[in-house]
C-alpha cells in the first residue's frame, strides 16, 4: 500500500490540488450496457469536465454513452478521486446499475453521502491505496498481516476499516453504521492527527485536524446535506471559478479503444 501525494476531501467537498489522469489500458474489457445507451443525448459540459478532471474527449464520450450527464459525471469521479479507487468496466456496469443510488457507491468506497454546507473541508494527508470491498457484495471480510497490517468487514448494517503500517508508524480507521460515520488518521511519524465525524440522519459533522510540525490545528463543525449532483455541481463550478487552476486527479482502467 503506498501514499498518494496529492491531498483531497473524505466527502464530496471541494479541494485543491493538481495532477493528471492515469489512463490505463486494459486488454479485452467488455461493457455489459456498452451499447444500450450509444448516441444518447444527454448533455455534458465537455470543456469544464475536461479542465477540472484531466481527461479528454474519448473518456467523455465513453461515459456519455450510458446517459452520464455533467452532474452527475462531476460527483461520481470526485468520489473516485477521493477513494483513490481505479474506475473500471466492473465500476460502470455498477454505477449505471444504482444511478439513482448514489448512496450505495459511497458505502462500498467507505464514504459518507453527505455533502457539507461549507464546501470546503479538506482531508489534509497523504492518501493511501487501501483495500476496497467488491462492489454490490454485502458481505465481505478480509485480512492481511505482517509489518502492514489491513482489515475489512462488511455486511448490511456495518462497514469496519483498520490499517496500521508499523514501518511507516501510519493507522487509519473507518467506521460506518446506519446512524454515524467516523473516520480516523495518524501520522506518528510526521506528526499529523486527523478525524472526521458525521450523524445521520441530522448530518452533522465534526471535522479536526492537527499537525505538530507546521502547527495547524484546525477545527470545523456544521450541518451538511444528502447527496446532490447538482447541488455538487454547482459547488465545483464555484470553486473552478474562484481558483482557475483548480482540479483533481481520476485513474481509469478501462480500454477506451474503438
Amino acid at each position: 500500500m503506498k501514499k498518494s501525494i496529492s491531498i483531497f476531501l473524505i466527502t464530496v467537498l471541494l479541494v485543491s490540488s493538481t495532477s493528471s489522469v492515469s489512463i490505463a489500458k486494459a486488454k479485452n474489457e467488455k461493457h455489459k450496457h456498452k451499447n444500450q445507451h450509444s448516441y444518447s443525448n444527454i448533455s455534458v459540459d465537455n470543456n469544464f469536465i475536461k479542465k477540472v478532471f484531466n481527461i479528454g474527449d474519448k473518456e467523455i464520450r465513453y461515459f456519455k454513452d450510458f446517459n452520464i450527464g455533467t452532474e452527475e459525471l462531476s460527483l461520481i469521479l470526485y468520489l473516485y478521486s477521493i477513494s483513490n479507487k481505479d474506475i473500471t468496466t466492473t465500476d460502470i456496469n455498477f454505477i449505471v446499475e444504482n444511478k439513482d443510488n448514489l448512496p450505495r457507491l459511497t458505502w462500498y468506497l467507505g464514504l459518507p453521502p453527505i455533502i457539507f454546507e461549507d464546501g470546503i473541508i479538506t482531508l489534509r494527508h497523504p492518501k493511501l491505496d487501501r483495500t476496497l470491498p467488491p462492489l454490490g457484495q454485502k458481505v465481505y471480510k478480509n485480512s492481511r498481516k505482517g509489518p502492514v497490517k489491513e482489515k475489512i468487514d462488511i455486511d448490511d448494517n456495518k462497514y469496519e476499516y483498520e490499517y496500521d503500517s508499523k514501518p511507516a508508524r501510519i493507522k487509519e480507521k473507518i467506521e460506518i453504521k446506519a446512524d454515524k460515520y467516523e473516520y480516523k488518521y495518524e501520522n506518528k511519524r510526521l506528526g499529523i492527527e486527523e478525524k472526521l465525524e458525521v450523524k445521520y440522519p441530522s448530518y452533522k459533522y465534526e471535522y479536526h485536524y492537527k499537525n505538530e510540525r507546521t502547527g495547524e490545528n484546525i477545527k470545523k463543525e456544521g450541518r451538511g446535506y444528502p447527496l446532490s449532483p447538482r447541488y455538487f455541481y454547482q459547488k465545483l463550478k464555484d470553486k473552478k471559478e474562484r481558483e482557475s487552476n483548480f482540479n483533481v486527479s481520476i485513474r481509469i482502467d478501462i480500454n477506451l479503444s474503438r
